[in-house]
């Protein structure tokens, strides 16, 4: 999965994002294309003390989600 990209959830999930660096992590998540909610925040990114930022949200199924400033982006379907 990619940053500041637009998914549709095919099925209720859960959404693991994170940054290494002091950026802050967004979670959004609605069922408006481009989601516009903002389910999730972590601003408190410290890279120098060895803490980045990260995210984590529900998502229902048909849901849009997006996350910004995230590195690494994973999609967790509960089938």
């Amino acid at each position: 999965m990619a940053n500041n990209t637009i998914y549709q959830a095919d099925s209720d999930g859960i959404v693991l994002a994170w940054n290494v660096n002091t950026t802050i992590v967004n979670g959004y998540t609605d069922g408006a294309t481009p989601p516009t909610v903002e389910r999730q925040r972590d601003g408190d990114g410290d890279a120098a003390g060895g803490r980045g930022s990260a995210a984590t949200m529900p998502v229902k199924s048909g849901d849009y989600w997006k996350v910004l400033g995230a590195t690494t982006v994973y999609w967790i379907p509960l089938k």
